[in-house]
């Protein structure tokens, strides 16, 4: 067994980890960026987010998902790296009474929806 290596530091609060072409996604919900990072400890900041940024995910054609969760949001980034609604989650749900709502983003292998949790 290898002995485990630090590939990144300078995280303020790492979330949402997934496994993506070759590289892993997260959320840091300081800066609040978007990061990717392979193997060899090399990252790239994918996105600087508007708000707290939730749960990345993709879309069958490659464009990135994630939700706002300050707003609310479900944003999908263009190739021009642009970020759009793609769907309003307070919206789309109603939260049982006495409760809040929190969002993430729910995945199957051909389609990507959002859940209310």
């Amino acid at each position: 067994m290898t002995e485990p290596q630090t590939l990144m530091t300078g995280i303020v609060f790492g979330e949402q980890p997934r496994w993506h072409e070759d590289r892993l996604w997260f959320s840091d919900w300081g800066p609040p960026e978007v990061i990717a990072l392979n193997l060899e400890g090399n990252s790239e900041v994918i996105l600087r987010a508007r708000s707290f940024p939730c749960c990345v995910d993709w879309l069958p054609d490659g464009r990135l998902l994630l939700v706002s969760a300050r707003e609310g949001l479900l944003l999908r980034r263009e190739p021009d790296g642009s970020l759009v609604t793609h769907g309003d989650l307070p919206a789309s749900s109603i939260p049982r009474r006495g409760t809040s709502s929190s969002w993430t983003v729910a995945a199957t292998p051909t389609s990507t929806a959002p859940a209310s949790t």
